[in-house]
């Protein structure tokens, strides 16, 4: 999933917190090399977003994409609380530099992420996906899904 913020022009992605997390440096996750290519899709797809520059602050971020803790930390944020706790992987994008963009702008915006969010959306296609079913055809809910090499455990729903 992803989440839209303004006030920068980039993309972050978990952890923006851990218990070993310092405030910029990064914090990775057991899918931090999946968090950073839904990321660097992203950016790479907005007109200007993949420069890295940040054309509103002096900041810049490579490939126009950060790890969260390495920008700034957060606290009990979504994006970390999702990934934890419901299998979600989602990564913010910050749009603008204006935190309420002037209505007259939002067509320029809308321009500038289209491409990014249609490519994101197709990305969903990517990895492993499917049902756990018992014996019976039933979704199987708690299910723990385990993949060679990744640290990071799904757990089903009866969906």
């Amino acid at each position: 999933s992803i989440s839209f913020h303004d006030g920068r022009v980039m993309i972050n992605y978990p952890w923006d917190d851990s218990p070993a997390a310092v405030e910029g440096e990064k914090s990775i996750c057991p899918d931090d090399d999946v968090f950073s290519e839904l990321a660097a899709l992203y950016a790479e797809n907005h007109p200007f977003m993949w420069t890295g520059k940040c054309l509103c602050h002096c900041e810049t971020f490579t490939k126009g994409i950060s790890n969260g803790a390495e920008w700034y930390l957060v606290d009990n944020g979504m994006q970390d609380y999702n990934y934890l706790f419901s299998n979600c992987m989602e990564i913010t994008a910050e749009l603008s530099c204006w935190k309420r963009p002037p209505a007259t702008h939002l067509q320029v915006e809308w321009e500038n992420n289209l491409d990014s969010m249609l490519i994101l959306l197709e990305s969903a296609h990517m990895g492993i996906k499917g049902k756990v079913l018992d014996e019976d055809g039933e979704p199987l809910n708690r299910a723990v899904v385990q993949v060679c090499g990744r640290d990071k455990h799904m757990t089903t729903t009866n969906r």
